[in-house]
């Protein structure tokens, strides 16, 4: 509800020449509804996405950030656009098409149903090797996605605060012989959870569908992150689909989680414009004209 902190970073995109939508998660709704930490907000974010694009201009692409928890359902929206897994078809207009439709005779109508039912085996092998190839970033609607310490898995943040509160070298007896306690703790609350919640932290996050991931990447991380740690930003890059030209990963040193704005408000703006600058610029061609930086370099946040 309160998107004070929030503020500053938008208006340094909004100076850039962009619009920004914020929207809350559940938690933070009225009434507040229970938190997930990314599993259940994953389809806030999807609500907020369908929204957008029933109403943004037509020509309009988007580009999301996220931090954090926030980053993480960011990065699993993305892998479930690009896997199709999320149509999101059905929400953005396409009024020539429909035109076309609307105007063409019933029979031909029924005629290239047909044909298209006919030639449906063939069309279907081309059409599934295509959908593994990128999208171009011409069809592309979602063209950038930046993160700031997002998690790649629920499970293995838990592990890192198990880490910090537990001796990792302890041991416990099992039928199988000796179990790290730190295994046992961590599967323990995951069984715990599952069972209370109905949902297991290791598939919340984004890990296990980072491979269907192929949007243009940033990923920013603290160095000394203490609460989601600096491997798991190794990981989505690794194994993030994003062909390796179109993903960056900066890591900031000596800066704590999501740190990185507080340490230097312009720098941190200013990767992130510059990125999405990039992307949008590939995107439409000669018809997006980047800002100059004076315009949110030289403003005070």
């Amino acid at each position: 509800q309160d998107k004070s902190t929030l503020l500053g970073i938008c208006r340094g995109f909004w100076d850039a020449g962009y619009s920004v939508l914020l929207f809350d998660y559940r938690s933070h709704a009225k009434p507040p509804r229970e938190r997930t930490i990314g599993y259940k907000e994953v389809d806030d974010a999807k609500a907020a996405l369908s929204w957008l694009l029933e109403n943004k201009p037509k020509e309009g692409k988007i580009g999301l950030v996220g931090a954090s928890m926030g980053g993480a359902v960011a990065l699993r929206l993305c892998a479930d656009v690009d896997s199709k897994r999320f149509d999101i078809s059905k929400y953005i207009k396409n009024p020539e098409a429909e035109e076309i439709e609307n105007t063409m005779p019933i029979s031909q109508q029924k005629v290239d149903e047909e044909t298209e039912t006919n030639d449906e085996k063939i069309d279907n092998r081309s059409s599934n090797h295509s959908e593994q190839e990128h999208l171009k970033e011409t069809e592309r609607v979602i063209i950038a996605c930046a993160t700031d310490c997002a998690f790649s898995s629920l499970k293995r943040v838990l592990g890192a605060s198990i880490d910090k509160n537990f001796p990792t070298g302890g041991r416990l007896f099992s039928q199988k012989g000796l179990i790290p306690l730190h295994s046992l703790i961590l599967e323990s609350v995951c069984f715990i959870n599952q069972f209370w919640y109905g949902y297991n932290p290791e598939n919340v996050g984004p890990e296990c569908e980072l491979s269907s991931l192929t949007t243009p990447l940033l990923i920013l991380h603290s160095a000394d992150d203490s609460v989601v740690p600096v491997e798991q930003a190794h990981i989505i890059y690794q194994k993030s689909g994003t062909r390796p030209e179109e993903k960056q990963l900066q890591i900031v040193p000596n800066t704590e989680h999501i740190g990185a704005y507080f340490n230097s408000e312009k720098e941190y703006i200013r990767s992130i414009v510059r990125f999405l600058d990039k992307r949008f610029e590939i995107a439409n061609s000669s018809a997006f004209v980047p800002y100059a930086e004076e315009s949110y370099l030289n403003t005070d946040l």
